[in-house]
């Protein structure tokens, strides 16, 4: 059976992206011939459209990353951290009269990150009427119903154009 590829772009919580990222590097690290059982068109559309999810995911990591990077080197340049042991290996912890200090300000670094996961960003996707691809599985392949679930990413956004289809039909 041949599917219709359609180019799209799709807005995407940064969260979002962020989990489909997470899904796909977990499920290709549990079972590397799992999607195996995809038509090839789609196995190709789904490796190109993760590169372009990743490439938004990796940023977002990188940030993540780098502010709580900035914030513990913060701590350690002023003195507020102190080498402990904990089961037998060193560690380098926050003072204790700085704890909550540092508390505020990790949090204030979460609220910084959680503004930006919370931000929409578009990404242009290979999609297709996954419906018609899932009539196509056999009963017993590997795709659990998580995998199922996440790969609505590549969905046709059908449902939406008809949606905008029809308020502009209203508003004539």
């Amino acid at each position: 059976m041949s599917f219709n590829k359609k180019i799209a772009t799709k807005g995407f919580y940064n969260i979002e992206l962020v989990n489909i990222a997470e899904w796909y590097a977990q499920s290709r690290q549990e079972d590397k011939e799992k999607f195996n059982v995809l038509p090839f068109r789609i196995q190709l559309a789904l490796r190109t459209n993760m590169q372009e999810v990743n490439k938004t995911a990796q940023s977002l990591i990188e940030i993540r990353n780098e502010l709580v990077q900035a914030l513990w080197n913060k701590y350690i340049e002023a003195g507020k951290t102190e080498e402990v042991e904990v089961n037998g290996a060193k560690q380098i912890e926050i003072k204790k009269e700085f704890a909550e200090e540092y508390q505020t300000e990790a949090a204030e670094c979460q609220k910084k990150f959680d503004e930006v996961l919370n931000d929409r960003t578009e990404v242009t996707l290979s999609v297709f009427d996954m419906d018609a691809v899932y009539d196509t599985l056999p009963d017993d392949c590997r795709l659990n119903i998580r995998d199922i679930d996440m790969l609505s990413f590549m969905d046709k956004i059908q449902q939406d154009e008809e949606i905008k289809e029809n308020t502009v039909v209203e508003g004539k």
